[in-house]
């Protein structure tokens, strides 16, 4: 079963009554990390009972939720529609760029939504793929579509993990996206090496570092990532001041990846002391070591996933809010779709307990 957001597989979770073999990844394809990360699922529609929910894939084509006070077991795929899963960090930076990360009725209705509008998902090869976003063609232009086995009935299809591993997506698509880089609130030492303080370091005779700081800080403000990166490595007095000087020009870059920082419902999962160790656009230090995580936010694959997950749901809230405007459910409107909806989703929506 796939991911609406990534087509990537869900792997059958310990509940599964009969899971299909094809469902199972090789030996050794997933980390015990990785497999517990693939088995699961965040739910959402207005089918789903409490509207958002955390689920378990059960092979073959069921995903299950055991959180008290609600125990679930729904068919993914049927005849008529198809649930949207998404795995969780899919989930959380869909709903991130959807804006509607709360708990709030609103803001669940708001995601429930996409179902209705988009209209029911894709079957056969597209099976669980939100209607007119073209995953092909995004961002890094990844089509996982020829890695899939389209089954005998609905919910079978499988994932040809062998076939997949020999593809160039084959060393990083499968990394875990929740696996955000440390971030430093100040520079330690061992990423000085042997670099004086750019206060000893004399200025060069070429035409760039031979200009006053605030000629280079002005420079410095107009550069996109790569470029920063190139130009601070380019010399040891360049490198001292990038340490230093030019930190807040480096988290300006970081805060403009949105996908960089953990979203709100991976926040909650983390304990304080984890929080501490991601940074925060709010919280963290303006002249914290944000070069450093800058350059993992470019090296590191789960953030060349999460890159990746952005722009498909980028497109897929814009496609979102396209078909919106000219669908029953456009804001404003009083249609009996409208109302139908409405009456549906509150019937089923549920307040958080605490």
């Amino acid at each position: 079963m796939s991911c609406s957001l990534c087509r990537l597989p869900f792997v059958p979770a310990l509940g599964s009554m009969n899971p299909l073999p094809e469902h199972f990844p090789p030996d050794g394809f997933m980390t015990k990390a990785q497999y517990s990360y693939f088995e699961s699922a965040l739910g959402f529609g207005p089918r789903v009972h409490g509207l958002v929910k955390n689920f378990k894939f059960l092979s073959p084509n069921n995903f299950g939720t055991f959180d008290p006070p609600f125990l679930l077991n729904v068919a993914w795929a049927h005849p008529e529609f198809t649930f949207v899963m998404m795995h969780h960090v899919c989930g959380a930076l869909f709903r991130r760029v959807m804006g509607c990360e709360g708990n709030t009725f609103e803001d669940q209705k708001r995601l429930c939504e996409v179902e209705v509008v988009m209209g029911p998902l894709g079957e056969l090869e597209d099976a669980g793929e939100l209607r007119g976003v073209d995953y092909a063609n995004l961002g890094q232009k990844i089509d996982v579509k020829p890695f899939w086995r389209v089954g005998n009935d609905h919910g079978q299809n499988s994932f040809k993990y062998e076939e997949f591993q020999q593809s160039p997506l084959g060393d990083w698509l499968f990394t875990r996206p929740d696996s955000i880089p440390r971030f430093y609130p100040v520079v330690e030492a061992k990423h000085w090496g042997t670099i004086p303080h750019p206060d000893v370091i004399p200025a060069g005779t070429d035409i760039l570092t031979r200009q006053p700081l605030d000629v280079l800080l002005a420079i410095i403000a107009h550069l996109d990532a790569p470029t920063f990166v190139k130009l601070t490595s380019t010399c040891r007095f360049l490198r001292a001041h990038a340490l230093i000087t030019f930190q807040p020009e480096a988290r300006r870059l970081v805060l403009a990846l949105p996908w960089a920082f953990a979203m709100t419902s991976e926040l909650e999962k983390m304990t304080d002391a984890m929080r501490q160790a991601v940074p925060d656009p709010v919280r963290s230090p303006h002249d914290g070591d944000w070069l450093l995580y800058l350059s993992h936010v470019h090296r590191t694959k789960s953030m060349r996933v999460r890159r990746w997950l952005w722009a498909n749901a980028e497109e897929a809230a814009r496609v979102f809010e396209e078909r919106k405007r000219a669908s029953p459910y456009a804001e404003g409107k009083h249609t009996p779709e409208r109302e139908k909806f409405d009456r549906q989703v509150e019937s089923l929506y549920f307040p958080p307990m605490f």
